[in-house]
């Protein structure tokens, strides 16, 4: 059995670990959720009028978005071991700072805000 290894470099509660934790995990999944949706919707977009039609290219760009959302909160796992603090927190502020503008999902929205409150629960 591996004995869990502590995050280096940080100084986060094990509560204040463990919330943050939780939402983040939450939001994965529900930007995996929402991801998995959008490409089943362009999936079974109608495709007579798929080249010329601006709600395809505004599904298209809402898709993209989501996946460069998602691929930012993978990537910022704070609860994989043996990554420095400072990656996974800057991970997630790149997170919050490139959806501050594209977030048209109240869930997302409010998971955000959840996760912002978490970090500021952390200490630098």
């Amino acid at each position: 059995m591996t004995q869990p290894v502590e995050m280096p470099q940080t100084s986060i509660s094990p509560e204040g670990r463990a919330s943050l934790i939780a939402v983040w995990s939450e939001l994965k999944a529900h930007l995996e959720r929402r991801s998995k949706e959008l490409n089943d919707e362009v999936r079974n977009y109608p495709t007579p009028i798929a080249r010329c039609d601006e709600q395809l290219a505004d599904l298209l760009e809402r898709r993209s978005h989501m996946t460069e959302r998602l691929r930012l909160v993978i990537e910022s796992d704070p609860g994989q071991s043996g990554k420095p603090a400072p990656d996974w927190r800057a991970g997630l502020q790149r997170y919050l700072l490139a959806s501050a503008r594209s977030v048209d999902d109240e869930v997302e929205l409010a998971l955000r805000s959840r996760l912002e409150k978490a970090l500021l629960q952390v200490s630098p």
